[in-house]
C-alpha cells in the first residue's frame, strides 16, 4: 500500500470527523494487520497539519475481538484433535492410515463448516445426498462412507458443549457488534469470512460504516495494470527472463525501474544475489530494507553472508523442527506412539544418540 492510498484514507476520514478535530478518538478503524498502523497514523497527522492530533483506535478484528471474554471455556484445538484421533482409533475406519493427520484435515474441514455457518442435517443418508447433488457425483458406497464419517464426527463434537476458537471467535463478534457506538471505517485487503460480514452489517445498523477496499483502490492505481500483468505472467512461466522482457515492453511505466527479477540457478546464487542487492541499498543511504522469506535455507544463508559483511540481521523466520537434529528425535518418538510401538518404529527410536545419551555408544548398540 502506497503513501498515496493512505493519504486518500486519512483525508476522508478527516473530512468526516472535521468537527471532532484535533480529537479523533470517536472513530474506530480496523486494519487488515498491525503493519498498517504506523503509516496511516503519519498519513493521519500529515493531513491533519496540526500542532497535536489524537488519534482514533486503530485494531484488527480479530484483536478487537479479543478483547471480549467468551462465555463459556474454549476448547483448544490441541484437544479438540486428540478427541477426534480416539474417536477414529475406536472406530476402526481408517486400519492402516495417518490417524494424527487425518484428524488434523478434519478439525480444518469442521472449522470452515463453523466459519461459514453450515449446519449438518440430521441424517447421514440426507447429508451424503445433499454431498452427491453439490459435486453432481454418483451417491455410491465411498460417497455414503465419507458422508458417515464426517456426520457422525461433527455430532461427537458438538455434543461436548464446549466452545472451539471458531465459535468463540463468533460469539465475540456477536457481543462486539452490540456494544459498537462510534463510527467504523474498515481496510479491507481480502474476501470477508461470514462472521466478519455479519457483524458488519450488524455494525451497519448501528453507526456509520466506511469500508475502503484496497484491491480496488490498487486496481485504480498507475502501473498497476502493468504489475498485474507480470505478476501473473510469472506465476505461468518457468523462465524469468520473459518475465523481464515483459516490463521492459513498457520503459514509460514507473513500475519498470522499481521491480526488477532475477532468475537464480540455485539456492546459493539466490542468496549471494540478495546479499549483494541489500549491500547496493545500504551504500545507496536506504536503512529500511526488508527481505521476504520464501526459503528458510535461503534466508539463513543471506543473513551469515550479511553478517560476515559486518550488517546485522534481525531474523523473523523462526526455526523450524525440520531445521533441528533433534526433531528426528521427536518425530521417531511420535511414530512409535501412533504404532503402538511398532518393533521398526522403536528400534529407529532406540538408534538415536539423543536416547539413553548417558551411556557409552557400544552399550546402546549392543541394547538395541
Amino acid at each position: 500500500m502506497s503513501s498515496a492510498f493512505y493519504k486518500k484514507v486519512a483525508n476522508h476520514i478527516l473530512s468526516c470527523h472535521a468537527q471532532d478535530l484535533p480529537d479523533l478518538r470517536g472513530a474506530t478503524i480496523l486494519l487488515p494487520n498491525n503493519h498498517v498502523a504506523q503509516p496511516l497514523a503519519q498519513a493521519l497527522s500529515a493531513a491533519a497539519n496540526l500542532p497535536a492530533l489524537l488519534l482514533p483506535q486503530m485494531v484488527t478484528l480479530n484483536d478487537w475481538a479479543q478483547t471480549l471474554p467468551p462465555d463459556t471455556l474454549i476448547q483448544p484445538d490441541t484437544q479438540r484433535i486428540t478427541a477426534l484421533y480416539q474417536a477414529l482409533r475406536e472406530r476402526r475406519w481408517f486400519a492402516d492410515a495417518d490417524l494424527w493427520s487425518l484428524s488434523r484435515e478434519l478439525l480444518g474441514l469442521m472449522d470452515d463448516l463453523t466459519r461459514h455457518h453450515i449446519a449438518l442435517p440430521e441424517s447421514a443418508d440426507e447429508f451424503s445426498e445433499q454431498l452427491a447433488e453439490v459435486y453432481q457425483a454418483r451417491n455410491g458406497q465411498s460417497m455414503q462412507f465419507e458422508a458417515r464419517v464426517v456426520h457422525e464426527l461433527w455430532y461427537a463434537m458438538a455434543a461436548g458443549g464446549e466452545l472451539d476458537g471458531v465459535r468463540a471467535y463468533q460469539q465475540r463478534l456477536a457481543l462486539l457488534a452490540q456494544r459498537v457506538d462510534a463510527p467504523l471505517y474498515m481496510l479491507l485487503a481480502s474476501d470477508l469470512a461470514a462472521p466478519e460480514q455479519h457483524f458488519l452489517e450488524a455494525c451497519r445498523a448501528r453507526v456509520p460504516v466506511t469500508v475502503f477496499d484496497l484491491r480496488e483502490m490498487v486496481a485504480d492505481a498507475p502501473d498497476c495494470a502493468l504489475l498485474s500483468r507480470a505478476l501473473q505472467y510469472a506465476g505461468e512461466s518457468a523462465d524469468l527472463r520473459s518475465d523481464a522482457v515483459l516490463l521492459q515492453k513498457a520503459p514509460d511505466a514507473a513500475l519498470t525501474h522499481r521491480l526488477r527479477l532475477f532468475g537464480a540457478h540455485s539456492l546459493e546464487q539466490e542468496a549471494r544475489a540478495a546479499e549483494v542487492q541489500v549491500r547496493r541499498w545500504l551504500v545507496a543511504g536506504k536503512q529500511g530494507i526488508a527481505l521476504v522469506a520464501q526459503d528458510r535455507l535461503v534466508a539463513r544463508r543471506v543473513r551469515a553472508l550479511l553478517e560476515r559483511a559486518g550488517v546485522l540481521v534481525r531474523d523473523e523466520t523462526g526455526w523450524t523442527f525440520s531445521t533441528l537434529a533433534v526433531s528426528t528425535v521427536l518425530m521417531r518418538w511420535l511414530d512409535a506412539l501412533q504404532s503402538d510401538f511398532y518393533y521398526q518404529d522403536l528400534l529407529d527410536l532406540l538408534k538415536s544418540p539423543f536416547i539413553f545419551s548417558d551411556q557409552a555408544a557400544q552399550q546402546r548398540k549392543q541394547a538395541v
